[in-house]
């Protein structure tokens, strides 16, 4: 992490055609800055056969990724779960062990294609803002599923975000969700 650290504040000082290498130090950098005291990256190692398809850009900020785990099985029309972490707004990351783990050690066995996805936190971005970039994911998602081997109708949405106070992904399907969590999923084209 201090070498990862190291080459984050080196690459920063480079000039702006720097790029790529600043680029990739700055996501890893995003995604572990949302870590909470308690929380750990993931450890495990993926289950075999398993591959990892990390930090897709689904929007222009660093912290607007997603890491997608293919099951070993081929096929199409697999099933496919995003997963949204938790943490108050302030934190979280799709990379905690406490996300993926038990997520991949469950489901990729059964063909499940599973989908962990960061978005912006507070302070950066207000809550209804959160909410928009969860949306912009899900359609993100849903656009690229087919190339996955997944269902790209339908996706299962998991985590404490959906089951925070403000309202859940999942509930906008049944018309309960509040209305600042309709209004951003259908202006990304996702419809109950």
């Amino acid at each position: 992490m201090k070498l990862r650290m190291a080459w984050l504040l080196l690459a920063l000082a480079l000039p702006a055609a720097g790029g790529p290498l600043r680029d990739w130090l700055q996501q890893g950098a995003a995604s572990h800055d949302g870590l909470g005291a308690d929380e750990t990256l993931s450890q495990a190692a993926l289950p075999p056969g398993v591959r990892k398809l990390t930090d897709l850009a689904y929007g222009p900020d660093v912290r607007q990724r997603l890491d997608v785990y293919l099951p070993a099985s081929a096929g199409q029309g697999r099933p496919l779960l995003v997963m949204v972490h938790g943490g108050a707004w302030r934190l979280g990351s799709k990379q905690a062990g406490s996300v993926v783990d038990n997520k991949l050690a469950r489901w990729s066995p059964a063909g499940v294609v599973l989908v962990s996805l960061d978005y912006r936190l507070l302070p950066q971005a207000a809550v209804e803002q959160q909410a928009d970039d969860v949306a912009s994911a899900l359609a993100w998602v849903q656009d690229h599923a087919a190339g996955w081997g997944a269902k790209q109708a339908a996706a299962g949405v998991d985590g404490p975000f959906r089951r925070c106070t403000s309202g859940g992904l999942a509930e906008y399907r049944s018309g309960l969700a509040p209305a600042p969590w309709r209004t951003a999923l259908a202006g990304h084209g996702i419809a109950g």
